[in-house]
């Protein structure tokens, strides 16, 4: 299975869809936006967060995990926030690719999406 990063490549500017090969079942973060998502701990040195969905359920996740929607991969797990690359079709059918950051706010356990 190819990363999102890796069809950034094949996918960007081209109008292609996504190859066969990329259709899966979402994985639970997936299910959610990433302003239903907060952060309740980070370890950098180990490239793992867990993360809280809107159900109070924790997730523990790594680097290229899948999170919220829009085919989010995480690319980068910080002290304070964690950083999404999603992958999102424009009406005229091109791909574009942008990052969206989960941070933690002033007090523990608790995250804002913002892209």
């Amino acid at each position: 299975m190819r990363t999102l990063a890796a069809l950034i490549v094949l996918l960007v500017g081209s109008g292609a869809m996504f190859p066969t090969g990329f259709a899966r079942d979402p994985e639970p973060l997936e299910l959610y936006t990433l302003q239903q998502l907060s952060i309740a701990s980070t370890r950098p040195e180990r490239r793992q967060a867990e993360i809280v969905d809107p159900d109070g359920n924790v997730h523990l996740v790594t680097l290229g995990s899948r999170v919220g929607e829009r085919y989010g991969e995480v690319v980068h797990i910080g002290a304070r926030r964690i950083v999404v690359l999603q992958l999102l079709q424009t009406a005229g059918g091109d791909w574009t690719a942008r990052t969206a950051t989960l941070g933690m706010e002033s007090g523990p356990g608790i995250g804002q999406a913002r892209d």
